[in-house]
């Protein structure tokens, strides 16, 4: 995807509107994928944060472990 995405930055530098399915059958994807990196997207998050459904129970549950 880094190709796609040096490619369309210079498409953009130098103030060309890309051939979206010509791109898309040059790197071998969906002109639809090349079309969202065009609009500006960064890709999934490495990482997300979201709680854990037993951190509310936290505390009960390491009291109860050092007990043994």
């Amino acid at each position: 995807m880094d190709r796609i995405k040096k490619h369309l930055q210079l498409l953009r530098v130098m103030d060309l509107k890309p051939n979206f399915s010509e791109l898309a059958r040059m790197y071998g994807v969906d002109r639809r994928t090349v079309k969202k990196y065009w609009d500006g997207y960064q890709g999934k998050p490495k990482s997300r944060n979201k709680p854990s459904k037993l951190d509310k129970y936290f505390d009960r549950i390491s009291f109860l472990m050092s007990i043994r």
